[in-house]
């Protein structure tokens, strides 16, 4: 038998947090989970948020590699941006590019440049719980 404490799956560093300004006071929020993934959601609408399932650490992500994923977080990041755009009468070109601010996401990581978010947070709490869902439905549907 092989026992075994649950937070032992769970980082100890914590995860890592960037945020990117949109327009005006809203900001879009990106947070690596080592080995695990991303979530990304709009600050202050956390109900919105995206787990994206990958163990591709964002300086990895270059251009002409690691296409699929790239594009996944691309669109998630295209939809979050939809979605602050759709509350706000600007000019088109003043909006952000989904590819632009992924640029930017991943940079701020490799710059080092983010907020460290510990074990007793309601952020991390909430992404440890939503991996730990998403990582049983995909065990389901291999099971299927």
């Amino acid at each position: 038998m092989i026992v075994r404490k649950l937070d032992f799956l769970m980082p100890s560093k914590g995860y890592k947090k960037v945020e990117t300004s949109i327009y005006g006071e809203e900001k879009i929020c990106a947070v690596y989970i080592e080995n695990n993934g991303y979530c990304i959601y709009i600050e202050n609408k956390e109900d919105d948020m995206f787990l994206i399932k990958t163990e591709i650490a964002p300086e990895e992500f270059k251009l002409d590699e690691n296409v699929e994923d790239k594009d996944d977080f691309i669109n998630i990041i295209k939809l979050l941006l939809d979605k602050i755009y759709e509350d706000i009468d600007i000019p088109e070109y003043e909006e952000e590019h989904q590819e632009f601010v992924f640029l930017k996401i991943m940079d701020l990581f490799a710059k080092n440049n983010f907020e460290l978010i510990d074990k007793d947070s309601d952020l991390y709490k909430t992404i440890e719980l939503g991996f730990i869902k998403l990582d049983i439905d995909l065990l389901n549907l291999n099971a299927d």
